[in-house]
Formats: structure tokens, C-alpha cells, sequence
């Protein structure tokens, strides 16, 4: 077992035992905690202004029909026509309300048509305002209805604006003693936020405490669950090497058998047809020669095969030439017109990086540029494929080679790909496998647009070299 295989062996058996995987299994329930923390703090704090809200409506409402129930009387009683009118007695009768905070502010309006006219109020300098009347208000007061809205930011409010509790304000229609239609307006406060504060100080530690415990209980089970994804992930890589291995040993029996039976058996019928060639007549020997040159080219494409199913020992001295070789049987094609390859190795200056690669890592990037050529001639019918073997340099420093495979085929099909996976046709994920398990990476990717012909595929391969 090679070095680089050792080490991803070890770091799938050591399982949920590392630090790194424990610190991210923390990190993702503190995070989901607090989320849910969060979210439930937001919801409750808007339930809490929406109830607080309505319960603010709804005393507003109570104050103000008692507050009516208290005055009305002698309310009714006046006659708000008069010049002279003495408020005396009124003042007296709403006295205790403001000496107790249960309203901030009174007004008394008088309907004149379409509009209303302020004759009594705590505050003087509102006595005498006019105003143009809702329509749709004074029918709702008109019904009996006690109608409570929130003080709005504007110049008739001016004076209530700048008071230092929320309030709400609260119609009611009457009449006077001369019968004319009145309207009673008081600003009550309200204390809308200290209701919500008092509320989440009861409630909040005890949700709180609740996602904390609900955090403690759930986190050896979260535990529990990423040991085991992490023995599913390294049983399936564990499937993949054994797929990879199964499908070399399989490729190795195969050119096994044609080499001992096929290449062995064609090789006898040449021999064969070389000696009846020697004794025949002029015609006979034109045929026998053909059939030779046809049994040549036969057994010469069965060795390309060998050589293609059962590679030589890549190593990183023998990478770019085995590439290189890998192209050229490419271009030769077996079947059809074949593909224009265009190969670009690395140069000289690079060389010395490619040197520094491990021998596993090399034999990894040539089975990528063995996929990606493969994929690009059988599935996605390239005419033009560029095969690139260079070495670049990543942001800490650090060399790497890469092998690029850009065609212009049909381009990505994600479906079709799922699918072919599913079907086992698993060849580039392998290629993946093996290469992140050296700390390695590959990209399939779209073409540019720009590209002229099919919409066309770039895989990357990339490894890193050693320092």
C-alpha cells in the first residue's frame, strides 16, 4: 500500500476520535442553537408587542367609556353654546383623573356641519381650533362606538407629541343640554414597552434555559450521528477503492487473456499464412498477403489496447512522456475519423517541479488525463481536444502539477452524469477519490462562451509537489 493511500486509510479509521471533527460538530450546534435562539426570541418579542399592542387598545377603551360614564353627565348638562360657560365645576369633576395618570389630556369638540370646534380642554391654547370631521368616524360615533387609535406625528397632536409616555386617543360622541352633537376626545397612556419588558423578563431566561437544555440533550445524539456519516463516508470510499481495484484487476485480466489467447492465436494464423504464402501461386499469394497485413494491423491494435488497459508504472519521471504517448494513441484512434489532439507538456523550467512529485500522485493525474480523454472521445464526441500538462503556483506558495483536459463536445449533462453514476459508469469519480485522498483536487467545468464549436468540457486535475 503506497504512502499516500496509508495516510487516507488512517485518517478514515480514526473516525470521530479527531479534534478537527469534533470542534465542527460543535461549531454547527452552536450555530443552529443560536439561530433558534434568535428566532424564537424575535417571535416572541413580536407576539408579545402584537398582544401588548391590543391589551394597550383595550384599557385605552375601558378608561375612556368609564372616564365618559363619569363626566358625560355633567357634560350633557352644559350647554357648550354658551360664551360664558364656567369650567369650574368641569375642572373639578377630571381633576382626580389627572392626579392619578389615568389621562394625559382632554378635549371637547363641538359638530359645526362638516367640521368640529374645540371648546373645552386642559390645555388653552387648543380652546377654539376647527377642523374638518371624518365622516366615517362620526358615523361609528354616532353608532355608540368607542373608537381608539393611536396618536398620530402631525400639527393638530403637536402639544401630545412631545409628552414623555406612549398614548393612545379615544373618541366618544354625546350631546349637550341644548342638544347639539359633542365629541370627547382624551389621551390615555399607555405603557406598551414596559409591558413587553416585564413579559420577556419572566419568559426569556425560561425559553433560554430551555434551548440550552434542548442543546445539551441533542448533542451527544449529533455526535452520535457524524460518527456515523463519518463510517459512511469512509466505507464508501473504502467501496470506491475496491471498485477501482476490482476494475484494474479486470482490465489486467482481460489483456491477460488477449495476450495469451488472442494476440497468441493471431499471431499463428500470420505464421501460418507467411508459409502457405512461400508455396502458393502468384494470385493465391496476393490474397495470403493481404490477409498477413490484416492480421498485422489486427495484432498491433490489440497491443495499443494492452497498453492503454494495462499502462506501464507511471512515475513522475515518466509522466509527461507517458502523456505524451497517452495523446498519441488518441490521436491514432481505432475507430472513425479520430479526434485533433493537441498536446502541451510542461517546460523545462517546470520539469524540475514535476521531479518533486510522488509516484502515486503521478499515476493519479495520468489516469485523469486517461478519463477525461476517454469521456471526451466516447460520450461527449469531440472533434478538438487540448491536453495540458503544467505546473502552477497556489496563493500560500506551494507548486502544483495539473492536468487539463478542455474538448469541445457536447458539453455537461448533470443528469445524464447522476444517471451514469447510478448505472456505475463511476470512472472520473474515482479519479476524484484518488486524488483528494492525496490532497488534491479536481474541477469539471463548462467552456467559456466564447470558445467557437460544441459548448465543450475543461476537467482539471491538480496535485500538489513536495516542498
Amino acid at each position: 500500500m503506497s504512502t499516500h493511500r496509508a495516510k487516507a486509510d488512517s485518517r478514515h479509521t480514526a473516525g470521530f476520535d479527531s479534534p478537527r471533527l469534533l470542534r465542527r460538530a460543535l461549531r454547527v450546534h452552536l450555530i443552529a442553537t443560536s439561530s433558534v435562539l434568535l428566532a424564537v426570541l424575535g417571535a416572541m418579542l413580536l407576539t408579545e408587542w402584537l398582544l401588548t399592542t391590543r391589551q394597550a387598545d383595550r384599557i385605552a377603551a375601558v378608561v375612556t367609556t368609564r372616564l365618559a360614564e363619569s363626566v358625560l353627565q355633567p357634560l350633557s348638562a352644559m350647554d357648550f353654546a354658551d360664551e360664558g360657560l364656567h369650567t369650574e365645576a368641569l375642572d373639578a369633576e377630571l381633576r382626580g383623573f389627572f392626579a392619578s395618570g389615568t389621562i394625559e389630556r382632554i378635549k371637547v369638540w363641538r359638530v359645526e356641519g362638516d367640521e368640529v370646534r374645540v371648546v373645552y380642554s386642559d390645555l388653552d391654547e387648543v380652546v377654539g381650533e376647527v377642523r374638518p370631521f371624518s365622516a366615517e368616524l362620526a358615523t361609528r360615533l354616532d353608532a355608540g362606538e368607542t373608537v381608539v387609535l393611536s396618536v398620530p406625528d402631525d400639527v393638530e397632536h403637536r402639544f401630545e407629541a412631545g409628552l414623555p409616555v406612549e398614548l393612545r386617543e379615544a373618541f366618544i360622541g354625546f350631546t349637550d343640554a341644548a342638544g347639539r352633537d359633542m365629541r370627547l376626545e382624551v389621551y390615555v397612556p399607555v405603557y406598551t414597552r414596559q409591558m413587553i419588558a416585564g413579559a420577556l423578563s419572566l419568559q426569556a431566561p425560561v425559553i433560554a434555559g430551555g434551548l440550552v437544555a434542548l442543546l445539551v440533550v441533542l448533542l451527544p445524539l449529533s455526535i452520535r450521528l457524524v460518527r456515523r456519516l463519518e463510517r459512511l463516508d469512509a466505507e464508501h470510499e473504502r467501496v470506491l477503492a475496491f471498485g477501482q481495484r476490482a476494475r484494474e484487476q479486470e482490465r489486467a485480466e482481460l489483456a491477460r487473456r488477449l495476450h495469451d489467447d488472442v494476440i497468441q492465436s493471431l499471431s499463428g494464423a500470420r505464421l501460418a499464412v507467411g508459409s502457405l504464402e512461400r508455396t502458393a501461386g502468384t494470385r493465391e499469394s496476393d490474397v495470403l498477403d493481404r490477409v498477413g497485413d490484416v492480421l498485422a494491423e489486427s495484432m498491433a491494435t490489440l497491443r495499443g489496447m494492452l497498453t492503454e488497459f494495462v499502462p506501464g508504472a507511471v512515475t513522475a519521471a515518466s509522466l509527461d512522456h507517458d502523456v505524451a504517448e497517452l495523446a498519441a494513441r488518441v490521436r491514432a484512434g481505432r475507430d472513425g475519423a479520430p479526434p485533433t489532439l493537441l498536446y502541451t507538456g510542461p517546460s523545462e523550467e517546470d520539469r524540475a517541479v514535476l521531479a518533486r512529485l510522488d509516484d502515486d500522485a503521478a499515476a493519479v493525474l495520468f489516469h485523469a488525463a486517461q478519463e477525461g480523454l476517454r469521456n471526451a472521445v466516447e460520450h461527449a464526441d469531440a472533434l478538438v481536444i487540448a491536453l495540458r500538462l503544467t505546473v502552477g503556483r497556489e496563493a500560500d506558495g506551494a507548486r502544483t502539477v495539473r492536468i487539463t483536459v478542455e474538448d469541445d463536445g457536447a458539453g455537461i449533462d448533470e443528469g445524464a452524469a447522476r444517471q451514469a453514476r447510478v448505472q456505475g459508469h463511476v470512472g472520473l469519480e474515482l479519479v476524484r477519490r484518488a486524488v483528494e485522498a492525496i490532497d488534491g483536487g479536481m474541477t469539471v467545468r463548462a467552456r467559456h462562451p466564447e470558445h467557437t464549436g460544441g459548448p465543450g468540457t475543461v476537467l482539471t486535475c491538480f496535485v500538489r509537489a513536495r516542498r
